[in-house]
């Protein structure tokens, strides 16, 4: 579906904010977003939590080795966007 002006109507889209955590986490609660997407470095598993008891997804990027996959899945995030996805398949197995 593509955005009709007449109407108003949108597509079903999942809108994720790209931040840092804590403004990520403003927008996604201002406009009633899907969720949010923060680099791994800037995300712990406590900021994970509160996300996602407020009813919003968490996506990571900036995977691009092993130990920040293994990092990544201890978190808790729902996506993780990485580089070396042989080494987060293996992880996750």
């Amino acid at each position: 579906m593509r955005y009709n002006q007449k109407n108003k109507e949108l597509p079903n889209y999942h809108i994720f904010a790209y931040e840092v955590f804590e403004v990520a986490l403003a927008k996604a609660r201002r406009y009633n977003l899907k969720g949010i997407i923060v680099q791994t470095d800037n995300l712990t598993k406590e900021n994970v939590e509160q996300a996602q008891k407020e009813g919003f997804l968490v996506a990571t990027l900036n995977t691009h080795s092993k130990a920040r996959n293994v990092d990544a899945v201890n978190k808790g995030v729902d996506y993780i966007q990485t580089d070396r996805v042989k080494h987060l398949i293996k992880i996750l197995k």
